[in-house]
């Protein structure tokens, strides 16, 4: 309920908002740090990752994702944290900072994370279907098995060059069809 009840303080009170963002980025922070950052996560199943999230950890989450529209006055700060299995569909981070981040198993259908960080962030077998990764910078992320149909990787050709490149070599080495949860298109459309 307290997590909540910062969402209304955040509504209630526009001057507020801020530090509400604040609070509750440095709670994920402070209670999902990821400390096994650098080492590749273990394989999650999709169906059991969600489960693993503690509900005051994915409310935090949901209130960042669904109130950032009128919290969005500074960053989104969630360098490090954990969120594997997370359940962030139509979650808006713009710009948010999550710089090697666990995201693996996490649900970001149709999520807006352009213009965001995800330097060395873990999005193994993240579900990236229709996601917004507009100018987002995926240096160094792990894309392995992420679902990412749909994916609007526009401006971030660069970053997300390597991930298709590693996704091609999967494909070479496997005489059968790609999984069902395998990479299905990226679509890469010229700058306008």
């Amino acid at each position: 309920g307290g997590i909540y009840s910062l969402e209304r303080v955040a509504k209630d009170s526009p001057s507020d908002a801020q530090t509400v963002l604040d609070v509750l980025c440095a709670f994920l922070r402070e209670h999902t740090h990821n400390e096994d950052q650098g080492q590749e996560s273990p394989d999650i199943p999709d169906k059991s990752a969600a489960s693993k999230v503690a509900t005051d950890i994915q409310a935090a989450v949901t209130v960042i994702s669904r109130s950032s529209g009128y919290l969005l006055k500074g960053r989104i700060d969630l360098q490090d944290v954990n969120l594997a299995g997370a359940k962030l569909s139509s979650a808006y981070l713009l710009g948010a900072d999550l710089l090697g981040a666990d995201l693996s198993g996490a649900t970001l259908v149709r999520a807006d994370l352009s213009g965001a960080t995800l330097v060395g962030a873990n999005l193994t077998r993240a579900n990236l279907v229709d996601a917004n990764l507009t100018d987002a910078n995926l240096y160094e992320a792990n894309l392995t098995r992420a679902k990412l149909a749909g994916a609007d990787l526009t401006e971030a050709r660069e970053q997300a060059t390597a991930a298709q490149d590693m996704f091609v070599a999967q494909e070479r080495r496997e005489s059968q069809a790609l999984p069902e949860y395998a990479l299905l298109k990226i679509h890469l459309r010229e700058a306008t």
